[in-house]
């Protein structure tokens, strides 16, 4: 009989009882995670291309540490399945691009392409389209190593931060994340840089032949009006023009990336606070020209590697830090289990939220003028990037403690309901920031 068999065969007060022992016992083991300083963090756990574009920029880099990629390399190993994939989530189909790219890790990693291992990953990814199949991030990604022609990915000219707010079509236009993401990755583009991955690692077996990679059958059957059309046309005269090198605004772009970069680079855990852009910023750094030994260029490394987690033999990457979301969900859950609202591990949980409400304005100000700051990020430090969501859940969490100053908690509580109100779009709806 399997325990949830058992629990519903319980008679009402049984169960009742057994109820209330579980959340006992759960909230005492919440309470026995928190940090000394108030906030409470799990892992956030993500795919392997973390683990794989960190061994890849170790050897775009140079001089790659063998140990960590030897330890990047076992955790890669250890989660491709039994059909020789990698998958987004545990138990998912098979990813081409995460397949891709485990496969080049394991090869920089001295994995030799006769493993049995490998050779299943060959086989499902020819089946699944091989490298021509995988999305444009993956494809910039091997472009470094010289395992993809610059010319065959989409355009990312940095040109885009010259586009002014009030453009269609400008950085302020997508979400906080995907321009994090975006600007560093422009800079990229423009430098195309390559740093030949060492002997004998290529990616030939995992290409499908005579694909007709970069021509317009993906638009057969497109309206002529579509916004497919538009970008694919778009990027074609783009590309013509990155060929032809005709880019007069090239280096006022650049410099205007950089600027946007440095400016962004500091309050925060990182650029965004986020691995992607975080890799990526390092990577620009780097095709700038910054001193490996540049105080930004050493701190943005150092962020990125803090968000390795050390395992026996092996190393995993987060995608970013939670601990205001975790706190604030922890909060919550305490307060509605049954603990006072000034219960010290609530109170010490508060106070440290409220250390991190955010009172500066950060790049929602450039959509959002007549908004006061008062929000707060999901992240240890990204004060130009607070959420929208992580206020409303550390608003739910405030609500459920009672402070001993009563007035600090309640004037961090409306400055961050009114950030969250100017938030709102013209729809009625919130969005990312």
């Amino acid at each position: 009989m399997t325990s949830f068999e058992r629990f519903d065969r319980m008679s009402p007060a049984t169960e009742s009882l057994a109820l209330n022992r579980s959340i006992q016992a759960a909230l005492s083991h919440l309470l026995c995670l928190q940090n000394p300083e108030g906030y409470w963090l799990g892992e956030l756990e993500a795919d392997t291309s973390l683990e794989s574009d960190a061994v890849l920029m170790e050897y775009f880099l140079g001089q790659p540490d063998q140990n960590r990629v030897r330890r990047l390399v076992r955790c890669v190993r250890e989660e491709q399945s039994s059909e020789g994939g990698w998958s987004l989530y545990p138990g998912g189909p098979p990813n081409i691009n995460l397949i891709v790219k485990a496969y080049l890790a394991l090869r920089l990693g001295g994995v030799p392409e006769s493993d049995p291992a490998l050779r299943k990953a060959e086989q499902l990814a020819l089946s699944l389209g091989g490298v021509q199949a995988t999305n444009s991030f993956t494809q910039i990604y091997l472009c470094l190593l010289g395992l993809q022609d610059w010319k065959r990915v989409p355009s990312i000219p940095p040109e885009i931060v010259l586009l002014p707010s009030f453009a269609y079509l400008n950085i302020y236009e997508i979400s906080s994340w995907s321009r994090a993401i975006l600007v560093p990755l422009s800079i990229l583009y423009a430098f195309q840089p390559v740093r030949h991955a060492p002997k004998g690692v290529h990616l030939r077996r995992l290409s499908v032949p005579d694909n007709n990679l970069g021509n317009d059958s993906g638009l057969r059957g497109t309206s002529l009006l579509s916004w497919k059309t538009f970008f694919w046309s778009a990027d074609r005269v783009l590309a013509t023009l990155e060929q032809k090198k005709w880019t007069p605004l090239r280096q006022f772009a650049l410099k205007r990336a950089e600027q946007w970069l440095l400016e962004h680079l500091e309050d925060s855990d990182g650029l965004g606070a986020i691995y992607p852009a975080m890799m990526n910023s390092i990577l620009a750094l780097e095709c700038l020209g910054y001193d490996r030994k540049d105080p930004r260029f050493v701190r943005e490394v150092a962020e990125f590697w803090r968000l390795g987690i050390e395992g026996r033999d092996s190393m995993r990457m987060q995608p970013c830090f939670s601990p205001v979301w975790d706190t604030a969900l922890s909060l919550f859950a305490g307060a509605v289990s049954g603990l006072d609202p000034s219960n010290p591990a609530l109170c010490r949980g508060a106070d440290w939220l409220l250390s991190k409400q955010i009172l500066r304005p950060g790049d929602w100000a450039v959509k959002n003028r007549k908004g006061l700051p008062g929000g707060w990020a999901f992240e240890f430090s990204n004060e130009l990037f607070p959420d929208v969501d992580d206020t409303a859940m550390v608003l739910l969490a405030l609500s459920r403690v009672r402070l001993p100053d009563p007035s600090r908690q309640r004037a961090a509580m409306r400055r961050g309901l009114e950030w969250g109100l100017s938030m709102q779009c013209s729809d009625g709806g919130w969005a990312s920031v």
